[in-house]
């Protein structure tokens, strides 16, 4: 079978190797409420990331309906899989701040999923905004909490959020270093990255 674009579609299936394995393992790692929501936002990222690398490996050859229905997988994967993070943030970080930060994300969330639509640049850059929205967030509960509590999860954990803003970056700056391996593909390889520092620190995650 010929992929439609095969770099962007195997590295999108790597990525949600790795999420189903690392988010798998944290599921059974604890019994705190911050990891298993932790768990979960690795795996509602990996569905995002199969619907993600089936899209890029069908999208010349799939009717427009499934096409849509892939898309609108990928976006409300990724946002509800941020959201769930902040979620487990606020849950382990202490103080009045964690405790208002959820509600707020969960407003992010839902403003954002209001309206599915084909793939576009403004159906984009709302899922874009949201999740830098929710990803700045999550370095300050991390922060606080390293200050507060000398948790070694916040150093894993800020590392994470760093390099999976920098990967957003890249997929937005649109560069690319072959004609056969674009921005797409370099934001999965560095997310791929940033996910195994987040795994880390999801390891170290504990109730407030």
């Amino acid at each position: 079978m010929k992929l439609s674009e095969p770099a962007t579609a195997i590295t999108d299936y790597l990525l949600a190797i790795e999420l189903l394995v690392l988010g798998s393992l944290l599921a059974g790692s604890s019994s705190h409420m911050p990891v298993r929501l932790w768990a979960a936002s690795f795996l509602m990222m990996a569905l995002a990331a199969v619907a993600g690398g089936t899209f890029h490996a069908r999208r010349f050859v799939l009717d427009t309906s499934s096409l849509q229905a892939l898309w609108n997988t990928v976006r409300i994967g990724i946002v509800l899989s941020f959201g769930l993070l902040l979620a487990a943030g606020a849950m382990s970080a202490p103080g009045v701040l964690g405790s208002t930060l959820l509600p707020a994300g969960v407003a992010a969330v839902f403003v954002s999923l209001r309206g599915s639509s084909m793939p576009s640049e403004r159906g984009w850059n709302r899922t874009i905004r949201t999740v830098a929205i929710l990803l700045s967030t999550l370095p300050v509960l991390l922060l606080i909490q390293l200050l507060s509590s000398g948790s070694p999860a916040g150093t894993w954990l800020l590392a994470g959020s760093l390099v999976t803003s920098g990967a957003i970056a890249i997929q937005r700056s649109r560069i690319r270093i072959h004609r056969h391996f674009n921005h797409n593909d370099l934001f999965h390889v560095a997310m791929m990255a940033g996910y195994y520092f987040l795994y880390r620190g999801g390891l170290l995650l504990r109730d407030r």
